[in-house]
């Protein structure tokens, strides 16, 4: 919710600023900047390609490790820099040192510098005391050697000062020193340091320095003896935590490199909390990583796990979703917040990867927690645990949790992101019952309450939802228009699970919407994407829509083929297995092969028989078997088949109060070829 919020008010900004003018955007050391912020002006890049507004940065060749590809798509244009030339470096040499400067000295400095502007920098200021000769080849060697010729006390302020980083406040630094150098001493010798540009005054008025190089920092850094600098380490740590300190990566790694591995653990929590609320999931699973490393238990060691699951499930990373969530649930105390916010996470992943072993068994284990205090955590784990469920076909078990849904009305009643998540899951036993309608109603309610409470997230789920589920009551422009800005928002949010659902659920409405070539393109993706987060489920059913676009090009080999793929993948997964089993069919019988359709036909019409229904495919399973029966040329059954499934669409249609609803839901294809079927 924060990181949305913060894009959300940042983008806003933008628009507010550029209203009024241009913006002009320069970013030093951009090597040093961090994910979220250079995701942020990717943001504000493309949503104001025609804004006048402009991003200038400057950064060692490292950035291109870090960013790769930095604003590529923005039409970003890259200066390299190469060596100062030897021409330049020999005026700036002679401007330095005099035109009365021996040529040989300038040349000696020149060509030692190697066209590197900074070690040119410190090899004239070594010349101008008549040190070249005798100066060590590394620009740190020859930094740590003029470091080495100031006073013992200035040395002091400089290695102390270099624990705390390349920028750093006096406050902190007055705390390492201690009583060992007086405030108006400290004063002086860093006013001394700011004289000879060992570092530069970056705010008066805050008292904030700088090393003028990270080069100066290293050197001052490297002085230090290992116990003098674990202790320096330590001693920062616990003042910037008596401080409460924002910045908890850096009072982490204070403390870490201090030997206080229980409170750095603590501190790479609040680091990794910091890093999800601003969006950066890589940041989280590093810091929630180090946590664990300083030897984190129980309590903390569940936390940690979880925000790596959460991290690692925004990266779309299947089994490492999975091992942090089962790690969470392991650690955590039963029915606490971690506890029931991993449930969750872990339902999801089982759900995907069809384990219903691990789905039934976090339901039971769910069902048997005692309550605790976390009441609006228990209603969204509840909810989602439940729609897992019903989506794999265990209706009863998630109907008894969706039951304890119900008991917990004081939680949902009064927080919207529970409410939202109880709305989603009626939403799904409704479209399990087969009734489309209100499943679309309770979807819609569901996502318009995730939006009022700014969880941008859910709103791309949501919408991906209610796009598939137009499809259902026949909305098929609807479908695709709703389906392309959940694309939209998902890539912009970075949300890889999402977009894939979205790009699945788009390929079935550009089938519906009589653009099967470009349905079986979207499909092929869909799968490719599902396949690269280990989505059995979400894959297997993209390889049921590309049967239907290949059936409905005339492909009937690759159909076949495909469908038969479908049927091997949805093996563990029920509903979804009796769609494929129903492609299948169909593909066989366009191809020729009555017996082998018949034989398909049979199994899914045994599945759908013992779930009642599915939540996707109904329609289409129920005329398929028909259309079968009737190439075997059992009239009386296909009949039968084909009327029984238009009583179930008649009785859906009777709830439809919108009268275009009504008219779309009846000219869906299935529905249409059923009763011509059964008039037949």
């Amino acid at each position: 919710l924060m990181n949305d919020q913060l894009r959300r008010a940042f983008l806003e900004l933008c628009a507010a600023e550029l209203n009024r003018g241009p913006i002009v955007w320069t970013f030093d050391d951009l090597h040093w900047g961090d994910a979220p912020s250079i995701e942020l002006v990717d943001d504000a890049l493309r949503g104001f390609a025609d804004r006048p507004l402009v991003a200038i940065g400057f950064a060692r060749p490292e950035v291109e490790g870090l960013f790769p590809r930095l604003w590529a798509q923005r039409g970003a244009t890259q200066i390299r820099l190469g060596p100062l030339p030897k021409k330049a470096a020999t005026r700036l040499a002679e401007g330095v040192l005099g035109h009365g400067a021996a040529p040989a000295v300038v040349a000696a400095v020149v060509d030692r510098a190697g066209g590197n502007a900074f070690f040119l920098e410190e090899l004239l200021r070594a010349a101008a005391y008549g040190e070249v000769e005798r100066l060590p080849e590394t620009v740190v060697a020859m930094v740590q050697v003029r470091l080495e010729a100031l006073a013992a006390p200035a040395r002091q302020v400089l290695r102390a000062a270099s624990v705390l980083g390349t920028r750093f406040s006096l406050a902190p630094l007055a705390a390492l020193l201690g009583a060992e150098l007086p405030e108006r001493e400290l004063d002086q010798i860093v006013s001394d340091l700011i004289t000879r540009e060992v570092l530069v005054a970056e705010d008066l008025d805050r008292r904030e320095l700088s090393f003028r190089h990270d080069t100066i920092r290293e050197a001052a850094y490297g002085m230090l003896l290992d116990a003098d600098r674990a202790l320096a380490h330590r001693t920062a740590g616990l003042w910037l935590e008596a401080q409460h300190e924002r910045d908890a990566l850096t009072v982490a790694q204070h403390l870490e490199a201090g030997g206080e591995e229980a409170r750095a653990a603590l501190w790479y929590r609040y680091a990794a909390e910091h890093a999800l609320d601003a969006g950066d999931p890589r940041a989280v699973v590093d810091r929630a990583a180090r946590g664990l490393e300083c030897g984190a238990v129980e309590h903390e060691r569940g936390a940690l796990l979880l925000l790596a699951c959460v991290a690692h499930d925004w990266l779309g990373e299947t089994d490492a979703t999975e091992r942090c969530a089962l790690g969470a649930l392991d650690a955590a105390r039963e029915g606490s917040t971690v506890w029931l916010r991993a449930a969750a996470e872990l339902a999801v992943v089982a759900g995907r990867l069809g384990n219903h072993h691990l789905l039934v068994g976090v339901a039971r284990d769910l069902e048997r927690a005692r309550a605790g205090e976390a009441r609006r955590d228990r209603v969204s784990a509840l909810a989602i645990v439940a729609s897992e469920l019903l989506l794999v076909g265990h209706v009863d078990q998630a109907h008894r949790l969706l039951e304890r849904v119900e008991e917990l009305a004081d939680a949902w009643t009064t927080d919207g992101v529970a409410s939202a998540w109880r709305l989603r899951a009626q939403s799904i036993a409704a479209l399990v019952g087969g009734d489309s309608v209100a499943a679309l109603t309770l979807m819609r309610a569901s996502t318009e309450q995730m939006d009022q409470v700014g969880a941008r997230r859910e709103l791309a789920s949501g919408l991906t939802n209610i796009g598939f589920l137009e499809i259902m009551v026949g909305q098929f422009a609807e479908a695709e228009a709703t389906l392309r800005r959940a694309l939209a928002l998902s890539n912009e949010l970075g949300a890889v699970r999402i977009t894939t659902v979205a790009t699945q659920n788009l390929a079935l409405a550009l089938f519906y919407g009589g653009q099967p070539a470009e349905a079986l393109r979207t499909a092929k993706l869909a799968e490719q994407l599902a396949r690269q987060q280990d989505s059995v489920r979400l894959a297997g059913a993209a390889l049921v829509y590309q049967t239907r676009a290949h059936l409905a090009l005339g492909n009937a080999t690759d159909a076949r083929a495909t469908a038969g793929r479908a049927v091997d993948a949805l093996a563990a997964m029920p509903p979804t297995l009796a769609y494929a089993q129903a492609a299948y069919a169909e593909a066989a019988l366009a191809s020729g092969d009555v017996a082998t359709a018949l034989t398909s036909a049979t199994a899914a019409e045994r599945l759908l028989d013992s779930l009642g229904s599915i939540e996707e495919g109904d329609a289409y399973v129920r005329l398929t078997l028909a259309r079968v029966r009737l190439a075997t040329d059992d009239r009386a059954e296909a009949v039968r088949l084909a009327r029984g499934a238009l009583v179930r669409i008649d009785a859906a249609a009777a709830g439809l109060t919108d009268a275009d609803a009504r008219r779309s839901f009846a000219a869906m294809p299935e529905h249409l070829a059923l009763a011509h079927l059964a008039a037949q």
